[in-house]
């Protein structure tokens, strides 16, 4: 009886820990999976939430739209001073959880976008990683 107590408790907690996890990374760490140097449109899924990222114009904007359980919203933003190396970039997140969340900072050489994300509360910048998914034929 008292094993079947504890089995029932530690599946329980578990479950809990992994609920826990799935709330801390919220826009945290997203990894993408694409080509974003000018040459074709991202997206990610992670923790529940879904990014897709579309082709930047030449102006420098952007668009794209995200999901997390079943609701959707819009994504602007915009890229200056580089496309792959340095370059600022800005993207709301509208009507993200009830409100607009916009994230700010750079993207790197190292294919990163590292900055903050405003309405949340983050205990190190936000970093958004490119992996991309190119292949060659041989």
């Amino acid at each position: 009886m008292i094993r079947k107590i504890f089995l029932g408790l530690t599946a329980l907690l578990v479950a809990l820990a992994f609920t826990a996890c799935d709330t801390v990374t919220d826009l945290g760490e997203v990894s993408l999976a694409g080509s974003w140097d000018s040459m074709g449109a991202l997206q990610a899924e992670t923790g529940g939430l879904s990014v897709f990222f579309e082709h930047p114009s030449p102006d420098g904007t952007f668009g794209g739209s995200w999901r997390e359980r079943g609701t959707t919203g819009q994504i602007t933003g915009t890229v200056t001073g580089g496309a792959n190396n340095d370059g600022q970039v800005t993207f709301t997140f509208q009507n993200y959880r009830g409100q607009d969340r916009q994230f700010t900072g750079r993207l790197t050489n190292r294919f990163e976008m590292h900055g903050d994300v405003t309405g949340f509360t983050l205990d190190r910048p936000a970093v958004f990683r490119f992996y991309s998914t190119r292949t060659t034929a041989n």
